[in-house]
C-alpha cells in the first residue's frame, strides 16, 4: 500500500494517522518502555486537564499528531505533581533531575534532545 501524502487533505492525514498508530500498537516489537534518547519536542504545547471517574484526563496538543490524550489515575497523578513541582522549585535544567512514574508505556523524562 502507497500513499502520496503530499494528496492528502488535512482531515485524510488525520484519519491516516489515527489508523496507524492503531495498526503500531498491535505490532511486535511494542514500542519501548523507554522514551528516546535523543529526543525532539515541541516547545509549551495548548493543554488541557480535567477530571474524570479514571483519574486525570490530560490532553496535550501536538501539532503533527493532533490532540494526544491520557488519563492519569490518582497514584500517578501524585507523582507527576511532585516531579513538576520539584522542576519548578529547581528551575534550572542543567540539573537533570528525572522521576519516572510506574504509568506502564511512557513512563520517565530523559535529559537532552531537540525542541521544535
Amino acid at each position: 500500500m502507497r500513499f502520496n501524502l503530499m494528496e492528502l487533505s488535512a482531515g485524510e492525514l488525520d484519519e491516516l494517522i489515527v489508523e496507524a498508530a492503531k495498526r503500531r500498537a498491535e505490532l511486535e516489537p511494542k514500542v519501548s518502555t523507554q522514551p528516546p534518547d535523543p529526543w525532539t519536542a515541541q516547545v509549551n504545547p495548548a493543554w488541557s486537564v480535567s477530571l474524570v471517574e479514571q483519574g486525570s484526563l490530560l490532553r496535550i496538543r501536538h501539532t503533527g499528531l493532533g490532540w494526544i490524550c491520557f488519563v492519569i489515575p490518582a497514584q500517578e497523578r501524585a507523582v507527576l505533581l511532585t516531579a513538576l513541582l520539584q522542576h519548578a522549585l529547581l528551575a534550572r535544567a542543567d540539573l537533570k533531575v528525572t522521576i519516572k512514574g510506574s504509568g506502564g508505556e511512557g513512563d520517565a523524562a530523559v535529559p537532552g534532545g531537540s525542541v521544535h
